[in-house]
């Protein structure tokens, strides 16, 4: 089977690299890791270590982990219940794990609904 490629798909993507690494974009994206991680501890804090292991990750790539306690397929059904609300999480690994991974220009406001969202179905499923 042939393989084909692009010729002009490695300059393109090349001359790309400036405006995605530029200073406003690479500071908003550590800004709201910052604001996610902090959101995600407090729902871990509030739904107690029963419900919540860790919240691990770095920058806006961050994985939400459910306790050992929680009955396997926990994490499918948060993930659902998020889907039903508008959020689209992953869920992932052999853990009960969610992911989340927000679009580097995620604004503060969205962080916040996202976190809204999640608490409100992780309330639902595990309740």
């Amino acid at each position: 089977m042939p393989v084909y490629s692009y010729r002009l798909g490695s300059p393109t993507w090349a001359l790309s690299l400036p405006g995605v690494y530029s200073a406003p974009l690479h500071t908003g994206r550590r800004e709201q890791g910052a604001r996610l991680r902090a959101a995600l501890g407090e729902v871990a804090a509030r739904r107690g270590e029963g419900v919540v292991r860790d919240v691990r990750g770095h920058g806006c790539m961050l994985g939400l982990e459910l306790a050992a306690s929680q009955p396997a397929g926990t994490a499918k059904r948060v993930a659902q219940a998020c889907a039903a609300r508008g959020l689209l999480l992953l869920n992932c690994s052999v853990y009960e794990t969610l992911r989340f991974i927000p679009p580097l220009t995620v604004a503060p406001a969205e962080v916040d609904e996202a976190c809204d969202v999640f608490d409100a179905a992780l309330a639902e499923v595990v309740a």
